[in-house]
């Protein structure tokens, strides 16, 4: 529940992290709209304790000193009323946006703070930086309009805009886009937000970057190479007429992922026939290979020299993986070929929608089922792909 709690304060609230897990404690920045310009901002500082987390109940509430109205005893009842209708943090982080809107909206002051972008203004954030977040690697260009953030080797690179209110945006970026977290790629007030989404999400899919540092350490991948860490997806070699597409869940990388067989159809429906009975034994105790192994009904996964050892054999899946009809390995909508013929002395590759537009041009072929049935443009054995 806390994982899904982070992910929605950052998606609403991304200068506000998690800072303690006992008791569960937020702190960080939030950011309000002026009442009279809602393109203008102001940050309030605060740090939010419960001690009976996930329950709001007995929650303390602290303010930086940005506006006296803060410690006032009305705008402290009316604090704690939003706190007992709150059904999350994030709910009631959003509540408290809009009280102080009001509360600001009704002081008659001039409150807009301009953001410096001068260059003595951007290394006064780094040093910040440097003194805050002492395991995240910065580098920069001569200028400091260019910024590489660094954590175990994942990166994010940052370029300055013209944008007096979001004046950063993020041009490269090694993690996954999930959207409950929140994309990246939108402009951005400071820097510190960035670290502070940035090192979160690191903690988040550390455990996913493992599940497939594992699988690519034991199986033989054919795509993508070389995997990034923002790729979910490892198409494993399997045999020269069965590959298998696995896909992980990120946010939950133990559990059941989501599989899907390119091959032969005789192959493909035997090992669909494998895993539907199964499917039952998967446990997320265990490690992704141990449950592969006990899915797929086998005791290991082809090694790279075993790849090496048939490199001769002109049936080899790895001497002539592209489409036989295309002569590409990925077609116009960036997909392997994913449909090889039965006939073992062929085994030649397809895209599904080039075989089907083949097929489709011979006339008298055949359809049932939904299939199109015609002769293997190599080796003419019968051969069928889906229309749809």
């Amino acid at each position: 529940m806390l994982i899904e709690e982070c992910a929605s304060i950052l998606q609403w609230h991304p200068e506000i992290i998690l800072t303690s897990t006992s008791p569960v404690s937020w702190q960080g920045y939030l950011i309000i709209a002026c009442p009279l310009n809602t393109i203008e901002k102001r940050k309030i500082k605060l740090k939010l304790t419960l001690p009976n987390y996930p329950v709001l109940h007995n929650a303390v509430l602290n303010f930086g000193k940005s506006f006296a109205f803060l410690r006032e005893r009305t705008f402290i009842k009316s604090v704690n009323d939003l706190i007992k209708r709150a059904s999350s943090v994030s709910s009631f982080l959003r509540l408290l946006q809009s009280l102080i809107s009001e509360s600001i909206g009704k002081l008659n002051e001039e409150y807009n703070v301009p953001i410096d972008l001068s260059p003595t203004a951007i290394l006064q954030d780094l040093k910040n930086i440097f003194e805050s977040q002492s395991d995240i690697k910065l580098s920069s260009n001569s200028s400091l309009n260019i910024i590489k953030l660094s954590l175990r080797n994942i990166h994010i690179v940052l370029k300055k805009t013209n944008d007096n209110i979001n004046p950063w945006n993020v041009i490269s970026n090694d993690l996954p886009e999930i959207s409950v977290l929140g994309s990246f790629n939108q402009k951005i007030s400071s820097i510190t937000t960035v670290i502070n989404k940035f090192k979160q999400q690191v903690e988040i899919f550390d455990d996913l970057w493992k599940v497939l540092s594992e699988i690519d350490r034991n199986c033989c991948i054919l795509d993508p190479i070389p995997p990034k860490p923002y790729h979910l997806y490892r198409r494993i070699y399997l045999s020269q007429s069965l590959s298998m597409l696995i896909t992980i869940n990120p946010l939950n990388p133990t559990s059941l992922p989501e599989l899907k067989f390119l091959g032969s159809d005789v192959d493909v429906q035997r090992q669909k026939d494998i895993i539907s009975e199964n499917m039952h034994t998967w446990n997320s105790e265990n490690g992704i290979l141990e449950n592969l192994f006990i899915l797929l009904n086998i005791s290991k996964f082809p090694q790279k020299q075993e790849q090496c050892d048939s490199i001769d054999d002109k049936n080899c899946m790895f001497m002539d993986e592209e489409c036989c009809i295309c002569f590409s390995l990925k077609s116009d909508k960036e997909q392997f070929p994913n449909k090889i013929c039965d006939n073992i002395k062929c085994r030649r590759h397809f895209h599904t929608e080039c075989l089907l537009q083949w097929l489709q041009a011979v006339a008298g072929n055949q359809v049932a089922f939904g299939h199109i049935h015609g002769a293997c443009p190599h080796c003419e054995e019968n051969i069928s792909c889906p229309i749809n």
